[in-house]
């Protein structure tokens, strides 16, 4: 594996991401992707653009929670396995 090839690994789309936080807190309070990749380009959470894209790292999908959903119990309660 060449050293971008390791950087990559960990990255996943910004929707995927959205989508499995989705999954793990219920989605009902999550904000429109709209909202989302605002607060992606304003810089609440790490985010890497290449192109048109948007990529987050998967060890800050915690972090990434709690910007999108605040301090709520939910978010520790779904990422706390």
């Amino acid at each position: 594996m060449t050293t971008e090839n390791i950087e990559n690994y960990d990255l996943i789309p910004l929707s995927d991401a959205v989508a499995e936080i989705g999954a793990q807190c219920g989605g009902d309070n999550l904000p429109s992707m709209s909202a989302i990749y605002g607060r992606a380009n304003t810089g609440r959470f790490p985010c890497i653009r290449r192109g048109r894209w948007r990529y987050v790292r998967r060890s800050d999908l915690p972090l990434i929670a709690k910007a999108l959903l605040g301090n709520g119990a939910s978010v520790s309660a779904a990422f706390s396995a």
